[in-house]
């Protein structure tokens, strides 16, 4: 999914909310993405970000892993940003999914997703979401939710809205079971696997 320059601005305003500036954060991104021709990379790193990506398709430089697998323990409460736009919802195991992003991010930092809406993005991907999936999140993860936002303008008009929401981490504390995650409501699983795991060397 490219981000275009409202989400862009969006996370900006969200940041100085928060009185965090780009400059030095440690920051991974979970899939290659683009703004607009340019990758996602390159644009944080002129703002001074220390940048990792985690794409399976290893593209735009980044690390080739599978979201669907933990991440190597080197990673784990590494970055003070983490976020999540447009890759969660290609990803099978969902649990693993939130897990990774969980403990990627250090103790106090920024988890901002960025993902379909439920009755959105048909023909892209597996998984859309509702609030009630991140409000019962950051309730048993004993995150504060700093902002949940629909987006239903520009690009992001309906068929293509977006839910983005933004938590901290306020605990060190591991990530909750997958039996309690599987109680969490609000995600909608259409089961369309042609744009899962590495899609872009699929045949669709």
């Amino acid at each position: 999914m490219a981000i275009n320059n409202i989400f862009k601005t969006y996370e900006e305003t969200i940041l100085r909310r928060l009185n965090v500036t780009y400059s030095g954060l440690h920051w991974c991104e979970l899939g290659n993405q683009r703004f607009g021709s340019v990758a996602a990379k390159t644009v944080y790193q002129r703002k001074g970000v220390i940048h990792t990506s985690i794409d399976i398709n290893g593209l735009d430089g980044a690390i080739p892993l599978d979201l669907d697998t933990p991440i190597p323990a080197n990673m784990r409460q590494k970055f003070r940003v983490v976020t999540n736009y447009g890759t969660s919802e290609h990803v099978n195991n969902q649990y693993s999914a939130f897990k990774n992003v969980h403990d990627l991010c250090g103790h106090g930092g920024i988890m901002i997703h960025g993902l379909p809406l439920v009755n959105n993005w048909h023909n892209h991907c597996r998984y859309r979401y509702l609030r009630s999936f991140f409000d019962r999140l950051a309730s048993v993860c004993s995150y504060t939710c700093v902002d949940i936002h629909i987006f239903n303008t520009d690009n992001y008009k309906k068929p293509f809205n977006l839910i983005s929401c933004v938590l901290v981490k306020e605990k060190d504390a591991e990530f909750i079971s997958e039996v309690v995650f599987k109680t969490i409501p609000g995600i909608h699983d259409s089961k369309d696997l042609r744009y899962t795991g590495n899609y872009t060397k699929k045949k669709v």
